[in-house]
């Protein structure tokens, strides 16, 4: 499992707070898939302000 933002980076720009996020799902998964956060952070944090703030 590969995610860009943790669930509460998204939660901060979005304004709103998402039920559950990928690690902590992932961590209750008894497969105990890999997990790994940040790729492209950077660019994802652009992306959704960018998303949110023409939400507005």
């Amino acid at each position: 499992m590969v995610y860009r933002l943790s669930h509460d980076e998204l939660a901060t720009i979005a304004g709103f707070n998402i039920m559950i996020g990928s690690e902590e799902l992932f961590l209750k998964n008894p497969n105990r898939p890999q997990v790994v956060s940040g790729v492209f952070k950077e660019e994802a944090v652009q992306m959704y302000q960018d998303h949110f703030r023409n939400k507005t």
